[in-house]
């Protein structure tokens, strides 16, 4: 029985990076998932890093909506590449090409809400500047 299915959670460590078009002119984001590992070494615990790259629409949405620290289920497959070095020699690459994605918990950071300007935000920030001494 042959497999190459694997699944991690982890969280971003840089948002997400966006690619229009790749290679076969399809839309993709790539992006590197820190994955706490299960045993921690003797100086406490420890994580694992790995490359994923997601490709099409849901590359689209996983970009506008993912940050830096959010927590992210991923399911794929285990990709190598063979990455010449000039030397003769060849180096390997590897990568999680995503087939599915999970949004996890958001980090909280990315949680504070961005302000929102209603009547009542304009006639306390107006009331503020006056009282401070900063009014126009």
């Amino acid at each position: 029985m042959d497999h190459n299915d694997c699944h991690f959670v982890g969280r971003l460590t840089k948002n997400p990076v966006f690619y229009p078009k790749g290679r076969k002119g399809d839309a993709h984001c790539t992006f590197t998932l820190a994955v706490n590992r299960v045993i921690p070494d003797e100086n406490g615990p420890t994580a694992d890093y790995i490359q994923c790259v997601l490709w099409g629409p849901l590359a689209t949405t996983f970009v506008e909506d993912r940050e830096m620290g959010d927590e992210v289920m991923v399911f794929g497959a285990l990709r190598t590449s063979r990455v010449p070095l000039g030397n003769g020699k060849v180096d390997f690459r590897w990568e999680i090409r995503v087939e599915e994605v999970e949004h996890g918990r958001k980090s909280l950071k990315n949680l504070a809400g961005r302000p929102v300007e209603t009547k009542a935000t304009l006639a306390v920030s107006r009331l503020t500047k006056e009282f401070s001494g900063d009014a126009e």
